[in-house]
């Protein structure tokens, strides 16, 4: 079942929905599910603070005008992904790592937790 996951989830990062959903993702990410078997510590990323990215969220606002960051934008792009699981979690009374106080703080700076429906239907860009 180990390599089953794996494996959707390699497919959800090509865009190939499948069944396995953000909602299980987040769950599997909470309980610290290694998704890169046979990767070495030096080729992964470690997992930084919260307060860090959100440093880095604020920086790419400012560089950027918008808190929209693409998932393929790294690390900075797969802690928002993150994010946007946990809030969905939080909303539906979930256990997440993401809290009140830290949706508050997204929220404050613009962050949208749905960035699927901002675009749905239009071009992917930000004006």
């Amino acid at each position: 079942i180990i390599t089953k996951v794996r494996v959707q989830y390699k497919q959800r990062q090509k865009g190939i929905h499948n069944g396995l959903s953000d909602e299980r993702i987040a769950q599997l990410e909470e309980i610290g599910f290694d998704f890169y078997r046979g990767k070495t510590p030096e080729v992964r990323e470690q997992p930084r603070p919260w307060e860090e990215r959100f440093e880095q969220l604020l920086q790419f606002k400012e560089e950027h005008g918008h808190c929209i960051v693409p998932q393929s934008a790294g690390s900075l792009g797969e802690w928002v992904k993150k994010q946007r699981a946990g809030y969905k979690l939080l909303m539906a009374g979930k256990p997440t790592n993401l809290t009140h106080e830290k949706a508050l703080r997204l929220s404050s700076i613009g962050f949208c937790f749905d960035a699927s429906s901002r675009f749905k239907g239009k071009i992917r860009t930000v004006s």
